[in-house]
């Protein structure tokens, strides 16, 4: 792995630990009502959908190798360019069923490059 494509996988990394960070202890009620909690957590999906199309357009196997990958990139498209439809729930099903899955398979990348 390149230097390039492993710091594209720690800020993916960084911006699921921040997602996760910002919501822990928070319910979907606290996230609907809370512009900034909103705010925060969409711009670390942003991050997290670009760093990851950068992997993949860079080291395809290594995109390739993590679970959702392709769902995040897509997501970012969707927040990046129909912000006026994203649904709340939408985000917050997302946190809960999928960051975890996805923070395993970063870390199992990274972690011992670093």
């Amino acid at each position: 792995m390149d230097d390039r494509t492993l710091k594209w996988l720690v800020d993916a990394l960084h911006a699921v630990d921040s997602i996760l960070e910002f919501t822990r202890g928070k319910t979907y009620d606290d996230y609907s009502n809370d512009l900034l909690l909103r705010s925060g957590v969409e711009r670390q999906f942003l991050i997290l959908g670009e760093a990851l199309k950068r992997v993949r357009d860079h080291e395809r196997a290594y995109f390739d190798a993590i679970t959702g990958a392709g769902d995040a990139v897509a997501f970012r498209n969707v927040l990046s360019h129909n912000y006026d439809s994203i649904e709340d729930a939408i985000v917050w099903d997302t946190i809960e069923e999928y960051l975890d899955s996805l923070r395993e398979d970063l870390r199992g990348l990274t972690m011992p490059l670093l």
